[in-house]
């Protein structure tokens, strides 16, 4: 969700949203190298719970926007999407040692599927602006 919100939402802010939205999808990659060695320190499990608490606090970080400057929020999504990165990795690792296969199949695929179909339905639902004609631009 805030891959797909940030671009959107600095827009919104009227600065230079390109930017704002290319330094924090490259924010990523370190969100990922730091799991990687969170892991091997604190265990799966409580990398996984660290990432998803910080990637909870620069997410509310980022409804102060009237108290933030435009620098402050960046860095907050940059933090807030890398640490969300570094969740889901830290989720890919977890889960084989958890669940048996035949589960983890089964609810991959249906996981996939319902966030395709969410995906789809969310474009028309966040576009919508009392027709359904700004709803097909999408």
């Amino acid at each position: 969700g805030i891959c797909f919100v940030t671009p959107l939402y600095f827009k919104g802010l009227h600065d230079n949203e390109y930017l704002a939205a290319f330094i924090s999808a490259c924010s990523e990659v370190p969100g990922i190298l730091a799991s990687s060695w969170l892991v091997d320190r604190l265990g799966r499990k409580k990398t996984l719970i660290l990432m998803y608490i910080i990637c909870g606090i620069a997410t509310a970080l980022l409804s102060l926007d009237s108290y933030l400057p435009f620098a402050g929020l960046v860095t907050a999504a940059v933090i807030s999407r890398g640490s969300a990165m570094g969740a889901i990795m830290s989720l890919y690792l977890y889960t084989p040692e958890v669940y048996p296969t035949e589960i983890r199949n089964v609810a991959l695929g249906m996981g996939s599927a319902v966030s395709r179909v969410a995906g789809i339905i969310t474009s028309y639902l966040s576009f919508r602006s009392g027709s359904i004609t700004n709803a097909t631009t999408a």
